[in-house]
């Protein structure tokens, strides 16, 4: 049994790696423009946070946040 764990922003994640695939093949960007660190968020979670909002977020994504571009 685990007392903690850290939760990932996975939508932004996947959102930002294809957006910026996209640039590079494209020829908007190189590789060698873009930071070898993006912060994406992170959160520790832990049985007394899970439903704070802040936390919360990282489990549920709602459609209605889902970038449209």
């Amino acid at each position: 049994m685990y007392d903690a764990f850290i939760a990932q922003e996975r939508y932004t994640m996947g959102y930002d790696s294809v957006w910026l695939l996209l640039q590079i093949l494209s020829g908007e960007v190189t590789a060698s423009d873009v930071d070898q660190i993006v912060k994406t968020g992170a959160v520790v979670a832990t049985r007394d946070n899970m439903n704070d909002l802040e936390v919360f977020k990282f489990f549920y994504v709602k459609l209605s946040n889902v970038k449209n571009t």
